[in-house]
C-alpha cells in the first residue's frame, strides 16, 4: 500500500490504486504460508500450520491462484506501460 500511494504520476496511480487492496490480502495469506510451521495433521500427513489452520495442499493450491489473479491486472499494465518506454517516479514518504 505504502508504494502504491507514492506513485507520483497521478494518472498511473488510479490506474494501480485498485489492485492496492486485493494485494493486502495476498499478503496476509503469504505470511501465513511463509510463517508456516511444519507439523503432522490429524491423518498423519505432514503440513505446515499457521495460527493452528492446517495448510492443505489445496489451501495452497487455492493460494497459488489468487496470486495469479491478483498479479495478471497489474503484469498487463506493466507491460502496457512499457510498450513505451517510461518511468515510474516515486514521490518521498
Amino acid at each position: 500500500m505504502a508504494l502504491f500511494s507514492r506513485v507520483s504520476d497521478v494518472e498511473l496511480a488510479s490506474r494501480i490504486a485498485p489492485f492496492a487492496g486485493e494485494f493486502v490480502e495476498v499478503v496476509k495469506e503469504r505470511n501465513g504460508l511463509m510463517h508456516g510451521k511444519p507439523a503432522t495433521a490429524p491423518n498423519g500427513d505432514q503440513r505446515l500450520f499457521w495460527r493452528g489452520v492446517e495448510w492443505t495442499v489445496d489451501t495452497v493450491n487455492a493460494f497459488s491462484d489468487l496470486c495469479v489473479k491478483a498479479g495478471m491486472p497489474l503484469n498487463a499494465l506493466l507491460y502496457d506501460e512499457l510498450k513505451e518506454s517510461c518511468q515510474v517516479t516515486f514521490g518521498q514518504t
